[in-house]
């Protein structure tokens, strides 16, 4: 901000840079359930082990706090004061 951007400039930059580390996250996870699907088979209740829906709602109910988490740190850094910043 001190060199000119605004705040919906600031909040898009944090955001933009902190969202690949989630979906990598997620997409490791993906990868890792999938892989692990038949060791896990005994423990699933009415649940196949390469359920679509399951594979399709994990990687949405995870990215909304993830969205969310990323939000809060863009949000303070956008308010942050461009004098303090330099200082």
């Amino acid at each position: 901000m001190a060199l000119g951007a605004n705040r919906a400039q600031v909040l898009a930059m944090v955001v933009r840079e902190a969202l690949p580390v989630a979906a990598a996250g997620i997409i490791a996870g993906l990868l890792a359930a999938a892989g692990l699907t038949r060791l896990m088979e005994s423990l699933l209740y009415e649940v196949k082990p390469t359920d679509p829906a399951i594979f399709a709602l994990a990687p949405i109910t995870l990215g909304i706090p993830s969205i969310a988490a990323c939000i809060a740190p863009a949000l303070k850094a956008a308010r942050t004061d461009p004098a303090t910043a330099l200082r």
